[in-house]
């Protein structure tokens, strides 16, 4: 499936930033990629990563202590930073084993940003359903509004959370749980649910999964239903885009 809406160049660099990336740099990145995209400087961007142990809780969470079991500093103290962002929804966890992506992509100009992201996460979790389907051929269903992500009969292996901005760029993005040590979700109510709704792929099927292969075919999900034509550029390369 396109979509007419996406403007500019139809391109999208695809950035594999490894494993262990810090949450607050990587931050930083996609605020300083978002305003390059917005102003013409540089083609659509997705940014593949495995965060350090980090949790992060959406503008949906302002009351942050709902939704940590445990005190902050405690959580902090045990390795695993508390971040509030400009995100939708709860809290979630990210950490290795867990593939992230963050599209940088512009759409149309958004006179109701809200509902763009809403259709834009939608979007991307039909991508994550896509990706699982190809080791989990039954048993998985997109999630509907009172249950966002995607799930593995009543558990939980994938979630999205976005922001599009006034000027239709996107950014942040969807996780999906590879090998992610699921007992991190113990610190939090996972989108409001019990930490133990959480899944990850590989307990799914009692076998590893090669990330790189799961990456290949995100990218080949994502490009067919945005449209888009990846190319593949080292992370080194990103400051001198556009300049």
């Amino acid at each position: 499936m396109g979509d007419d809406s996406l403007e500019g160049r139809m391109e999208c660099l695809v950035v594999d930033l490894g494993v262990g990336v810090d949450y607050d740099k990587c931050h930083e990145l996609q605020k300083d990629l978002v305003a390059r995209r917005a102003s013409g400087q540089i083609p659509n961007v997705l940014l593949l990563l495995e965060h350090s142990h980090v949790i992060t809780i959406g503008r949906d969470g302002q009351d942050m202590e709902q939704h940590l079991k445990h005190p902050r500093e405690e959580i902090e103290r045990a390795g695993v930073g508390v971040r509030a962002v400009e995100r939708g929804g709860h809290a979630t966890y990210h950490g290795p084993g867990q593939l992230v992506a963050y599209p940088i992509l512009q759409l149309a100009s958004q006179t109701n940003p809200v509902a763009a992201a809403k259709q834009f996460a939608d979007r991307l979790e039909l991508v994550a359903y896509r990706v699982l389907a190809e080791y989990l051929p039954a048993g998985l269903s997109v999630g509907s509004s009172r249950a966002f992500g995607v799930w593995y009969g009543d558990r939980k292996i994938a979630s999205s959370g976005v922001k599009v901005e006034a000027s239709g760029v996107t950014w942040h993005g969807v996780a999906i749980n590879v090998s992610t040590d699921l007992t991190k979700f113990g610190y939090i109510l996972p989108c409001g649910f019990p930490s133990e709704v959480m899944a990850s792929l590989q307990a799914v099927l009692g076998r590893e999964v090669d990330m790189n292969e799961l990456k290949q075919r995100f990218v080949r999900h994502f490009a067919k239903e945005f449209n888009l034509t990846p190319r593949h550029i080292a992370a080194t390369a990103l400051p001198e885009l556009g300049n």
